[in-house]
């Protein structure tokens, strides 16, 4: 029912606002639009990244149970494929 009655009077705001522009008042909608989107920015890059590497491990993870071996393992700071050999 709440919902209902946030999106009834959401529409009439807006109709209001369409009707007279005066009433939406600009200034003060660029400034929430700053205050909720630019600097949520560091806190929605970094949960990104968190959930990035949590699901880079759990598909690793997977991947090893197929047989696969993370590239990690064969790499050497010489540049060379881990078969000393080959240097």
């Amino acid at each position: 029912m709440q919902g209902l009655a946030f999106v009834g009077r959401t529409s009439t705001t807006f109709l209001r606002g369409v009707v007279r522009p005066r009433r939406l008042r600009p200034i003060a909608i660029a400034r929430h639009v700053y205050d909720t989107g630019i600097t949520a920015m560091p806190i929605v890059a970094l949960i990104a990244f968190l959930i990035s590497v949590i699901i880079a491990y759990m598909s690793a993870r997977q991947l090893r149970g197929l047989g696969a071996t993370s590239m990690w393992s064969t790499w050497s700071p010489s540049g060379c494929c881990g078969n000393w050999e080959c240097c």
